[in-house]
């Protein structure tokens, strides 16, 4: 996992959030904060779609804002899991 500055998710990535007001980070996350990760299904010029379950009781697709450089800028997302690649 990298912080959000770290690395620009790609298609197949798993990217994660703080939820219900837990204040979950990167830096201090711990067992029992509530949080939310989705899988990245498209990456284009100033956002990034998400689909995940869980939410609702139902399976849907989140649009998610990323900076002129392909780094997620939406609060409170905190971390990119990166599947089968290194480390842009």
């Amino acid at each position: 996992a990298y912080r959000i500055t770290e690395a620009r998710p790609q298609p197949g990535d798993i990217v994660c959030k703080s939820r219900a007001g837990s204040g979950a980070t990167y830096d201090n996350i711990a067992p029992g904060m509530s949080t939310h990760c989705d899988i990245v299904v498209d990456v284009q010029p100033g956002k990034l779609t998400t689909i995940g379950g869980n939410l609702s009781d139902s399976v849907t697709t989140t649009t998610v804002t990323t900076n002129a450089n392909g780094y997620i800028n939406a609060k409170d997302y905190f971390a990119v899991i990166q599947i089968g690649s290194s480390m842009p």
